[in-house]
């Protein structure tokens, strides 16, 4: 065992990732495989089956947010044959991930990276290579992934490779339930101000949105 990482998978930190075969919540297959256009990929292991990764996805969402001005891409990857791509949409909808999600019904991503929790976190440098692995499941671990993007940006060494943190067992997410919907229903109204204006040829009213915040 090397970092973390088992021996058996063949995969060891500062070892490469390779092309990584993806689904699309359409059910269109793609593969992963252009780390170079990028300083850093975060493989991001999660389920909305998952409790943990539920109250994990704020902090989740705004490490992203916090770099993905940087060109760093993060790629949620869940590996739970039974969540459908419908159910998944609702739950980054929901969630207010803004990072693409994808699915990995036959679990080959999962042994190719050998996870083992939700939420789990996977830094690929440019060149593909495993640079960190570590559990986003609470704030000890959370604050080491980041200082881990930050140090791969910076081109630093990154000096912890591996941090575990509590995590729920990739096979066993849990059953379904109910996402609560935090925005509520969108309400529209309309109403006209004017028909037209004199001399001039084209022209529309403005519109303004309220939204949950």
């Amino acid at each position: 065992m090397v970092a973390g990482i088992p021996s058996a998978c063949g995969w060891e930190v500062h070892g490469p990732a390779g092309p990584v075969k993806l689904e699309t919540l359409s059910g269109k297959a793609i593969v992963m495989n252009n780390y170079q256009e990028r300083p850093a990929t975060g493989v991001v292991f999660l389920s909305g089956r998952c409790d943990i990764t539920a109250q994990a996805m704020g902090e989740i969402n705004r490490i992203h947010q916090k770099f993905r001005l940087r060109d760093v891409l993060f790629v949620g990857v869940c590996t739970n044959s039974e969540e459908t791509g419908d159910e998944l949409r609702t739950f980054a909808q929901r969630r207010g991930i803004i990072f693409p999600l994808y699915r990995d019904p036959q679990g080959q991503v999962a042994r190719q990276f050998a996870a083992r929790t939700t939420p789990d976190l996977f830094l690929l440098d440019p060149g593909g290579k495993l640079v960190f692995h570590g559990g986003l499941g609470d704030g000890p671990s959370r604050k080491a992934a980041e200082a881990a993007i930050d140090k791969l940006l910076r081109h630093e060494p990154i000096d912890v490779q591996t941090v575990a943190s509590e995590g729920t067992p990739i096979d066993r997410p849990g059953p379904k339930r109910e996402i609560n919907d935090p925005y509520g229903t969108i309400s529209f109204s309309s109403e006209l101000v004017f028909e037209k204006i004199p001399s001039a040829p084209a022209h529309h009213c403005s519109t303004i949105c309220e939204t949950s915040k």
